[in-house]
């Protein structure tokens, strides 16, 4: 999946089959640390001693000039998102990261439309992703959506991308839903 990634941001380095990811702080935009994260699928990431990955986050693309934000758990994710739909992304790293993130995308630009991706846990009682991303997006009145690979199935959108394709990603995001407080107050960009 990995292979795929846009590779013109400024702060995103490859190092052999390695991509090395700022991890930056969601209130100040500070450096907090650097993850390593391996071109082979399935292989564990590495975070580089002292870092901190709580309330952290990575840009994809320029947030400031972006129509669209999509913010997503992982990196897979949300640079799936980007890649199809185009706009920017914000890495959340995992579902506690997923309020700031939002908060950090007003904050980084209150124009665009913030569009939370959520990992649909759907293999487990409380679907963690789930919650955690409904739970960001009516704190900014944002859109949520929600892959879907089958009932009970995990999904989320690098996984609807590998195996369903960048139609199924289209869909998914072009079926986001209005999570603010009056559904009527902000349409959806077309």
């Amino acid at each position: 999946a990995l292979a795929r990634l846009r590779k013109e941001d400024a702060e995103i380095k490859w190092r052999g089959d390695m991509l090395i990811i700022p991890l930056r702080d969601a209130q100040s935009g500070a450096l907090v640390g650097l993850e390593g994260i391996p071109a082979q699928a399935g292989a564990d990431k590495y975070l580089l001693t002292g870092s901190r990955k709580t309330g952290a986050v990575t840009a994809i693309g320029e947030l400031t000039d972006a129509e669209v934000v999509y913010i997503g758990e992982g990196w897979a994710d949300t640079a799936s998102a980007v890649e199809v739909m185009g706009g920017a992304g914000i890495v959340a790293h995992g579902a506690g990261g997923m309020e700031p993130a939002a908060r950090y995308a007003v904050a980084q630009n209150g124009r665009a439309q913030v569009i939370i991706i959520a990992d649909n846990d759907a293999d487990k009682g409380d679907n963690l992703g789930l919650t955690a991303a409904t739970s960001a997006a009516r704190s900014i009145s944002g859109w949520l959506a929600v892959p879907h690979l089958g009932d009970g199935v995990k999904a989320d959108l690098s996984a609807l991308y590998l195996y369903s394709g960048r139609d199924a990603v289209a869909r998914c995001i072009d079926a986001a839903q209005y999570m603010g407080a009056d559904e009527n107050s902000r349409e959806k960009e077309e």
